[in-house]
Formats: structure tokens, C-alpha cells, sequence
């Protein structure tokens, strides 16, 4: 795992030694910043289930003003916070090691908004419409703001929250589901 590109790029991340994380290769990240890059600089990302960091490194890298990283596992806590460091983005990187849920709330009780909202969850566990209905619950996302969810092509999502998917990009085993705010 690297940074592709911009102020960080090509320094290596480090990477989680467990089965339990799946980082997203690099190839699918720059496929997924290939999609938004034009629209990253000076806008506040939140990198939801983060793991190693990767993605929101990438976004901070690449002009983002701030992410904030929700991760609860505390490895996957210590491995962000390495690579934030490491990558010299600690300025504007932070970490909140909290359950995603608790997370977000406190987020929305600071009135915290962002532009970007990206989440990796555990593949086919239930958590992208966990997920969905908090940040549908406790908005966090800005009017014109996008979420995006990697999730399993096997992951059956029911569609009982405040957003609309606008795009599918779907790789082998992945997909990357963009959504907006339901126009109500």
C-alpha cells in the first residue's frame, strides 16, 4: 500500500498483519480517486471503519482540509495514527477511535459536516445499512456532499435510509456505491 499521489505520493503505508482488515488495493483506490480527485481539494472528508488509514491519507494527500478517521479497533488505531504521522498529514488528520455509531453522534452533536464521506465496513455483516441509517440519523454529510461505500457485490442492502445511490463501479469481488442526499 502507497499514497498515489500528491503531497504524500509514493510513501509507502504501513499495512495491518491480521486477516481481519482488508486494506483497498491500491488499484482500486485510484480508481475510486479517479472518480473525485477534481473535487477533493479544500473539502473535509470521514473515513468510517478506516482501518490502516489508506483512503483518507490519500484524500488529505491529495488537498482535503481534514479527515477524520472513525476506527474502534485498537490496532487498526495505532496503524492510522502511524500512518498519519509517517506521511506527515498529522495536521489535518484525526482520529476518533470510537464504534462507528457512537462516532458519528458525537460528530453530529459538534456539528460537524463533510463534504466526503467514505466507508469500508466488514464485508457482508450488515454493517453498510447499519451504517446508512446512522449517518441518515445523525446527518453528517453536506448538502452537495457525496458518501461513498465499498462493499461486497454479495452484500444485500436495504434501502431504508436518506440517501439515493447515483453510481455503481464494480470491480471482482467489490463495488464502490456513490449516493447523494435524497432530494425529499
Amino acid at each position: 500500500m502507497r499514497v498515489i499521489t500528491g503531497s504524500a505520493k509514493g510513501i509507502k503505508l504501513y499495512s495491518p498483519i491480521d486477516d481481519i482488515t482488508r486494506p483497498t488495493l491500491d488499484k482500486s483506490k485510484e480508481a475510486l480517486f479517479s472518480i473525485i480527485n477534481y473535487d477533493i481539494e479544500g473539502t473535509r472528508f470521514l473515513d468510517v471503519f478506516s482501518g490502516s488509514g489508506s483512503i483518507g491519507i490519500e484524500a488529505l494527500s491529495r488537498g482535503a482540509n481534514t479527515c477524520y478517521f472513525i476506527e474502534s479497533n485498537r490496532v487498526n488505531v495505532a496503524l492510522t495514527n502511524k500512518n498519519i504521522k509517517h506521511t506527515r498529514l498529522s495536521d489535518r488528520g484525526f482520529i476518533i477511535p470510537f464504534d462507528y455509531r457512537r462516532a458519528i453522534k458525537k460528530l453530529h452533536s459538534q456539528g460537524l459536516r463533510f463534504d466526503y464521506i467514505f466507508m469500508d465496513p466488514p464485508y457482508n455483516k450488515g454493517f453498510i445499512t447499519a451504517s446508512l441509517e446512522c449517518l441518515s440519523k445523525f446527518n453528517v454529510l453536506t448538502e452537495s456532499g457525496s458518501l461513498i461505500s465499498e462493499t461486497s457485490n454479495n452484500e444485500v442492502i436495504s434501502n431504508t435510509f436518506d440517501f439515493e445511490p447515483i453510481r455503481t463501479k464494480r470491480y471482482r469481488e467489490s463495488s464502490f456505491i456513490f449516493y447523494k442526499a435524497a432530494q425529499l
